[in-house]
């Protein structure tokens, strides 16, 4: 909405206003962090910032866009999309959903402004120049004047690189940047805006102060960042993440690291948004009955065997309704409400081994669908649209809903046949084997259960998330947080989500002590 735009547009200008002016004569870099909800738009708000700064005129983007290939593609996509615009993309790199991407209404440079450069692609991280290295030169219309003066900087391109957060990537742009600077490219007057996105991931210096030695006084990513910074004197750094803790431990005395000296900024939350807060009941007690409790409304307390009916098959079972109900709502809406993607999310733990046994308890209890052609599988349908029918009657009074599960049925045989209209169950890993199950959001739509770990557990956005089913025990409050990957955007079906989380959890494999998930996320 307009409404949202000029949020988002003001929260950005708050942070570009923090930055050094790109034309000041004086070099002085800005360390700073913005703290946003997990899930809540932090991609959107970094890609109003490169937008801005490059208007103010900065001309060297870096993204540090987590890392796994997996994220830097997903960021690298979004910035195309919102930002480079289709006058300076090839259909053929993306093609699906292209009137999408924002249109400059001709070529940038065709019309008094700046082009995009890209150094990185869909399909391609950063990789050493060579004989390209002055694609990455700062390129002086006035050769009198320094690149950050007006007359140099107002028509530059504008460079992009979209990076993993990989030392071995980083360590190629900075070898190519001190290739530059041998060739008396002056690099002190190049306006840079370095966004490190997840930026408590990796890129803190993890050695404890009494094991640094001299050739070991750092781990190999938070190098790199701290030595592509070195060689941009100009450059500005700006983290992203929900779970700061690790930031602000950094120390304060090491002038190269990276602690956020000059700001930390929290970003509102944003309408529409469905995080923490509303799947908590922090300062009223409901009785068990009552919807208007969000507990009661959105969390199922999982415990004991994940084949236990209340456990796994009620939460697939869950899936298929709500599925059944976002199609239902599609027809009746008169094109108001579209949902391109529905997903079920399990993430039980991050052992591979683990993760394909549970897929195969996934497949043997949807049976592709024929579980709900068994009177057992047809009354646990019924059962859920009964308790979907309660909540929803509180929770969305305004949104269609079927007057009986008779109402429903085709519905539920409509969703049953986009599920299996592809592969179904999808385990998501770093596993070569499971590649091609990651879900390409953005070139197909996807009903689908994803079994996965930590590849979806930091920064990958799983599209139309309606039913989460949790037990994987972390050893850390951030890395617990970042595994909350139902919190997001959730237009149109916040009614029809539900959280299955186990309350009675081994600490380890071996443990006969447990833990309460729901109680940790709380803390």
């Amino acid at each position: 909405t307009s409404d949202a735009v000029g949020v988002l547009s003001l929260s950005v200008e708050d942070v570009v206003s923090r930055l050094s002016d790109p034309l000041r004569p004086e070099i002085y870099r800005t360390k700073g962090l913005v703290l946003g909800y997990v899930q809540s738009g932090k991609t959107s708000h970094f890609c109003g910032l490169i937008a801005k700064a490059a208007d103010a005129g900065y001309r060297l983007i870096v993204v540090l866009a987590g890392t796994l290939e997996i994220l830097r593609q997903q960021t690298q996509r979004r910035i195309d999309k919102h930002v480079v615009g289709r006058e300076l993309l090839g259909e053929e790199e993306y093609g699906n959903d292209w009137e999408d991407f924002v249109s400059h209404g001709g070529r940038p440079s065709e019309r008094g402004r700046f082009d995009w450069r890209r150094l990185t692609n869909f399909g391609d991280d950063y990789s050493r120049l060579g004989s390209n290295l002055p694609m990455l030169e700062p390129e002086r219309v006035d050769k009198s004047k320094p690149f950050n003066d007006h007359a140099n900087i107002a028509h530059a391109p504008a460079k992009l690189g979209v990076l993993k957060k990989n030392p071995a990537k980083l360590e190629k742009l900075c070898t190519d940047l001190e290739r530059l600077r041998q060739l008396r490219a002056e690099l002190e007057h190049v306006p840079t805006l370095v966004i490190d996105d997840e930026s408590d991931h990796a890129s803190i210096n993890t050695i404890s102060p009494e094991n640094r030695k001299p050739d070991k006084e750092r781990t190999g990513t938070n190098a790199q960042i701290i030595r592509l910074l070195n060689l941009l004197p100009r450059a500005q750094y700006v983290g992203y993440t929900a779970t700061p803790f690790a930031n602000v431990f950094v120390d304060p005395s090491d002038g190269d690291d990276l602690f956020p000296k000059d700001y930390i900024i929290s970003l509102p939350r944003p309408d529409g948004y469905m995080g923490a807060a509303d799947f908590y009941d922090f300062d009223e007690d409901f009785e068990n009955d009552d919807y208007r409790g969000n507990k009661n409304a959105f969390v199922r307390e999982v415990s004991g065997s994940d084949l236990e009916k209340d456990n796994l098959p009620r939460a697939i079972d869950s899936f298929i309704i709500s599925g059944a109900i976002k199609l239902y709502r599609e027809n009746q809406s008169g094109g108001a409400f579209r949902y391109k993607h529905h997903t079920m999310l399990v993430h039980n733990s991050a052992s591979v081994a683990s993760m394909t046994e549970r897929s195969k308890e996934v497949e043997a209890i949807f049976q592709g669908g024929l579980r709900y052609q068994s009177a057992d599988g047809l009354h646990a349908l019924k059962e859920a649209f009964v308790e979907y029918s309660k909540v929803s009657k509180i929770r969305a009074m305004d949104l269609p809903f079927p007057t009986s599960f008779k109402a429903l049925e085709p519905f539920v045989k409509k969703c049953i046949a986009k599920v299996t209209e592809d592969k179904a169950v999808r385990i998501v890993n770093g596993e070569s084997q499971n590649k091609d199950d990651t879900p390409d959001f953005d070139k197909t739509a996807v009903w689908a259960i994803l079994v996965g770990g930590t590849k979806l557990s930091r920064g990958y956005t799983v599209e139309g998330l309606t039913i989460s089913y949790y037990r994987r025990v972390a050893g850390a409050g951030d890395t617990l947080m970042q595994m909350g990957r139902w919190f997001g955007f959730r237009r149109g079906y916040t009614d029809l989500v539900r959280l299955f989380i186990g309350t009675e959890e081994p600490r380890t494999q071996k443990s006969k002590r447990t833990v309460d998930l729901y109680e940790l996320f709380k803390a």
